[in-house]
């Protein structure tokens, strides 16, 4: 991904954030309907999307931060380090982190561990359903979980934008 001097976040985040309000804007449109299994099959697109946002966001973020402050090769190494995904639970990000800088990885423990937010366990709960969903089994997606679950991985994705801005 290319970003443009002073273009933070890129035009990839910026859609991929897009999507996922989108999409959440529709779930929200349709709480009350009756169809359950239609509400149940959105709810859990919108478990999926949220945690595919914030893989997206953070290895990106990550990557362009890299590039940012390293030589290409470097850069590239740490580019191909995430060409198999990650999955963004807690442990994954912070081994991240602790490899590019520990005072970034401390900013992120305090942040998610603020004991008057729900962060920790939003993240765990979020990767957990994403997991169930994709491995086929029944996650129990309620609309109220996934609402709840997205706007907690918007909100997580802007903290991230702002923590690993390459600019």
């Amino acid at each position: 991904m290319t970003v443009w001097p002073g273009a933070w976040p890129s035009h990839e985040l910026s859609e991929s954030r897009r999507r996922l309000k989108d999409l959440l804007a529709l779930l929200r449109s349709r709480a009350q309907e009756e169809d359950e299994d239609a509400r149940n099959a959105l709810s859990k697109l919108v478990i999926v999307l949220a945690c595919g946002h914030l893989e997206f966001t953070f290895t990106e973020s990550f990557c362009e931060l890299t590039k940012s402050q390293s030589s290409p090769k470097v850069a590239g190494f740490v580019r191909e380090d995430f060409k198999h995904g990650l999955n963004p639970d807690k442990s994954n990000l912070l081994k991240k982190l602790n490899k590019l800088d520990k005072g970034l990885a401390s900013n992120f423990e305090i942040y998610l561990e603020d004991p008057t937010s729900t962060r920790s366990e939003n993240l765990s709960t979020l990767v957990n359903k994403r997991n169930e969903i994709a491995h086929g089994k029944d996650a129990g997606a309620k609309t109220v979980t996934a609402i709840k679950l997205a706007e907690f991985a918007l909100e997580f994705s802007e903290w991230i934008l702002g923590t690993l801005s390459p600019v």
